[in-house]
């Protein structure tokens, strides 16, 4: 993919010092943004405790490094997607928190809103995800979907998280899972982290949208735009 390459020849350029800054600032605004997307209250300073200390941390700093930990999981190229993998992701993520039922299925039916202005739910989209004694077989066909299909990566990942998205295994945590999975598709690709719900209401406008018509291309069309705008900005800084 021309962009990839693009990407790869300018990364390439730089020396390591500014490559490993680059990594570690993908990482850091990854994990603020993917979490202040579902209104986690957690801030910049939050983020970088996180990443610096490895005890004492108070409440929101677990849930960045919580967050810093899964993206180093995703970073493992030898850890396949499986559904123990989608588990011990989702556990990881949500360490710590036992009301979060970290690495556990749910055990009953959810439903997903639409968010609106004048409401504080927002109202239920017209798919309903599987019912929760279905969860398995619904990952076995995500799965098998996954190993045996050959398409351009980019396509490949957003079909990940939205295949899996609307299987929603989880009672909470299900988009940040799915865009981890998403990134784990791109990193083991040789792709640079995705800061992928960075522009929030037209990720989930895009998402619902394409849940809703049961069309992943809508979601599929955000997906190339918010990749090409990020290795442009890349490009076009000075690092």
């Amino acid at each position: 993919m021309l962009f990839k390459d693009l990407y790869n020849q300018e990364f390439k350029k730089l020396s390591h010092i500014k490559k490993k800054k680059l990594n570690i600032d993908k990482i850091l605004l990854f994990t603020l943004t993917t979490l202040t997307t579902e209104d986690v209250d957690v801030s910049v300073k939050d983020v970088l405790e996180a990443y610096k200390k490895t005890k004492d941390l108070s409440l929101r700093e677990q849930i960045c490094k919580n967050m810093l930990d899964a993206i180093e999981l995703i970073s493992i190229k030898k850890k396949r997607i499986d559904i123990q993998f989608i588990q011990f992701l989702h556990k990881t993520a949500m360490a710590n928190f036992e009301t979060k039922t970290p690495g556990l299925f749910r055990d009953k039916q959810v439903y997903i809103y639409k968010k609106e202005t004048d409401a504080i739910l927002g109202s239920e989209i017209s798919y309903r995800p599987p019912a929760h004694g279905l969860i398995l077989n619904f990952l076995e066909d995500f799965i098998a979907w996954y190993n045996k299909t050959d398409i351009n990566i980019l396509e490949k990942a957003a079909l990940a998280h939205f295949k899996l998205y609307k299987i929603h295994p989880f009672l909470d945590g299900n988009k940040r899972v799915c865009r981890l999975i998403f990134n784990k598709v791109l990193l083991d690709n040789d792709f640079p982290l995705m800061n992928l719900s960075d522009r929030k209401g037209e990720y989930f406008n895009a998402l619902i949208y394409s849940v809703e018509k049961d069309n992943p291309k809508y979601f599929i069309d955000f997906v190339y735009e918010q990749y090409i705008k990020e290795i442009k900005d890349f490009l076009t800084k000075k690092y």
